[in-house]
């Protein structure tokens, strides 16, 4: 794990990317969803997350940012 890791930056940083997501009207989704590979601190979380096998707040995060990830991929 990096340095810089702290689960519950990295709990907050998900959870508000999760929310961030469901608040968005189609319209503003499309640029949400182009705009992702800039959000550096979201990728980091959702990577550490999948390594905190033992870290059962985050762990239950990755399956909600996985089916979130999958929607993107089968957006438009």
């Amino acid at each position: 794990m990096s340095s810089g890791f702290s689960m519950v930056s990295d709990e907050q940083t998900l959870k508000d990317w999760l929310a961030e997501y469901k608040s968005l009207s189609e319209a503003a989704l499309v640029s949400y969803v182009s705009n992702i590979n800039s959000r550096t601190e979201v990728i980091g979380s959702f990577k550490r997350a999948i390594e905190s096998h033992s870290e059962n707040a985050l762990m239950d995060l990755v399956q909600p940012s996985c089916h979130q990830i999958f929607e993107f991929y089968r957006s438009r």
